[in-house]
């Protein structure tokens, strides 16, 4: 049997597999706000924008503000 010895290597294969992922910081916004305070950009170039969160074109709004729009 070429198969008999598949359990043991599908065991280490996975070991190898879960001690080899990277360690990610998760950022993610709440009711708008984004907290970067522990983001490093020269570590981590990339950074996902997940969470609620909207965004205008060329317009700078306050948070005060943005609780008297409706939404489109």
């Amino acid at each position: 049997m070429k198969y008999k010895n598949f359990p043991y290597y599908f065991l280490i294969l996975t070991f190898l597999l879960i001690n080899c992922k990277k360690d990610v910081t998760v950022y993610k916004a709440e009711k708008g706000i984004l907290d970067l305070r522990n983001w490093d950009p020269e570590k981590e170039s990339v950074l996902s924008l997940d969470g609620t969160w909207e965004f205008y074109w060329k317009n700078l709004r306050q948070a005060s503000e943005l609780s008297k729009l409706s939404p489109d």
